[in-house]
């Protein structure tokens, strides 16, 4: 249970991307997730892949449904 939220960077004085915005996944109890982010980031890479609603890691099913996926792919990291 969570929320995805969007942040927008107002002054960076490291990396000088003002304007940029930044996506994090919010999880109630837990705070910002960084398993949810590198899921995200496999899945729009393509190593994990998706057939109907049931997702995959190289070739291993992980579950059934984004949320139950998402905590199965914890085990991975």
């Amino acid at each position: 249970m969570g929320k995805i939220v969007t942040a927008t960077i107002s002054k960076d004085k490291v990396f000088g991307k003002e304007g940029a915005e930044v996506e994090g996944h919010l999880k109630f109890g837990e705070g910002f997730s960084a398993s949810a982010d590198k899921f995200e980031e496999l899945l729009t890479a393509g190593e994990i892949t998706k057939e109907g609603n049931t997702y995959f890691y190289k070739g291993e099913k992980l579950g059934i449904g984004k949320g139950k996926a998402s905590e199965a792919f914890k085990a991975f990291l």
